[in-house]
């Protein structure tokens, strides 16, 4: 993140919340980080390895769907860089 571009491929993402827009996300590589973890619309936290996680409470740019969680532009609190992409449901709780 920052001046470089990194890629996070997330190869399973937990979703929660009633039926509608998704309201928690988790977002994991084989149980490793790169994690990322939504919490709806109140806070947003991306680890990337040993560093410190990246946090961003109430983030701009967070749009949450039925399946989906969407980042544009989003920026980070306490360290550079920026999260944009989109991070899809692979498994669903109610």
């Amino acid at each position: 993140m920052g001046d470089k571009v990194e890629e996070l491929a997330l190869t399973e993402v937990y979703c929660s919340g009633a039926p509608g827009p998704i309201r928690r996300a988790v977002g994991k590589t084989n149980n490793r980080p790169p994690l990322v973890e939504v919490n709806g619309q109140e806070f947003l936290l991306v680890k990337t390895g040993s560093s410190e996680p990246l946090k961003a409470p109430r983030p701009q740019g967070v749009s949450l769907t039925e399946d989906a969680v969407v980042f544009d532009q989003v920026s980070f609190v306490n360290g550079p860089g920026v999260l944009n992409g989109t991070m899809r449901c692979t498994s669903r709780d109610g």
